[in-house]
Order: structure tokens, then C-alpha cells, then sequence
């Protein structure tokens, strides 16, 4: 297993902080269980690496930017 630092934005960030570390598999739907195991609600929300939207199949490498991103809204 590997050690991923996910930043956290908007409420997330409110509720657990800028960064979250995790120890998971090298993929995004690993990334997002781990996530959830640890409280954070990941349901609404997408798994950003190097600032471009993944799928759960994707693999992340060592020393990628990896961001949690929940659902946004504008008016």
C-alpha cells in the first residue's frame, strides 16, 4: 500500500481539514474507500489527479496532486 495526500476543498475542508492522509492502493476507487473509511463522505463528490477528473479504474503515481472535490453550484 501506498500513502496518498488528498487536499480537501469547500465544506469538506471545513469539517477534516486542507489535507487528509491515506494509505491505499494506487488507484482512485482505493483512494475514495479509504476516504470513506475514514468519514469522509465521497458519495457527491470526484477524484481530481493533476488537476484533471479520474475514473475509479485509474491508476494514481507516487507524488501525483490528488484533490477530493465535492459538488459545487453558482448562481
Amino acid at each position: 500500500m501506498k500513502s496518498f495526500d488528498v487536499h480537501l476543498f469547500s465544506y469538506l475542508r471545513e469539517r477534516h481539514g486542507a489535507v487528509v492522509t491515506v494509505a491505499s492502493e494506487a488507484n482512485a476507487g482505493a483512494i475514495l474507500d479509504a476516504l470513506a473509511a475514514s468519514g469522509i463522505a465521497t458519495e457527491a463528490c470526484r477524484l481530481a489527479v493533476d488537476d484533471e477528473f479520474v475514473i475509479r479504474s485509474y491508476v494514481v503515481a507516487t507524488g501525483a496532486s490528488v484533490a477530493l472535490i465535492p459538488p459545487v453550484s453558482g448562481g
